[in-house]
C-alpha cells in the first residue's frame, strides 16, 4: 500500500494522499478543528496514528488551499443566491479573540420555502484593524465586493 523512504516516512500513492489532505481541509472548513489546532502537536500526532504515518500540511498549506477553494466557489455562491426566489438577511457582527483582536462576521440568513425552517451561512470573517479579510496576506480578496457580490447587494 506504500513504500518505506530512508527517514522511514511512508510514501503513499498520489490518490491516497490526496484523500488524506482533502479529508484534514475538509475537518477545517466544517469546524471539526481550528486551523490553529490543526497545525499542533497533538492533532498531527492524532492524523500519523490514524493513517500509518500521514503527516498532515502547515497550517499555510491548509490555508493556500482553503483560500483555492474559496476562489472557485464564491461566484458558484454568488449565482446561487441571485437566483433565489427568496429575500436573504444579511447581517455584520462584531466579535473579539483572547488577545481582543477584532472581526466582523458577515452572515447570511433566510426561510427555506420547502421545510419553513431558518437557514444561516457563514459568508466571511473581516479583519477589522485592516479592513481586510481574514488571512488576505494568503491570498483572500480585500473587503471590496467583487462585480459579482456587487450585483446583488
Amino acid at each position: 500500500m506504500f513504500q518505506l523512504t530512508l527517514r522511514s516516512k511512508p510514501v503513499f500513492p498520489k490518490p491516497l494522499l490526496c484523500k488524506y489532505e482533502n479529508v484534514v481541509e475538509d475537518y477545517v472548513v466544517k469546524g471539526g478543528v481550528t486551523l490553529r489546532a490543526a497545525g499542533g502537536v497533538c492533532f498531527k500526532k492524532f492524523v500519523v496514528s490514524l493513517t500509518n504515518g500521514y503527516e498532515p500540511p502547515s497550517i499555510r498549506t491548509i490555508l493556500r488551499r482553503i483560500v483555492k477553494l474559496y476562489r472557485i466557489l464564491e461566484p458558484l455562491l454568488a449565482a446561487f443566491l441571485c437566483s433565489l426566489d427568496v429575500a436573504i438577511s444579511l447581517t455584520l457582527d462584531g466579535w473579539s479573540n483572547c488577545n481582543l483582536k477584532g472581526f466582523y462576521v458577515v452572515t447570511m440568513h433566510w426561510v427555506d420555502v420547502a421545510s419553513l425552517t431558518n437557514k444561516s451561512i457563514l459568508l466571511t470573517i473581516l479583519d477589522i484593524s485592516a479592513g481586510l479579510v481574514l488571512a488576505s496576506a494568503s491570498g483572500l480578496p480585500s473587503s471590496n465586493t467583487s462585480n459579482a457580490w456587487a450585483g446583488m447587494l
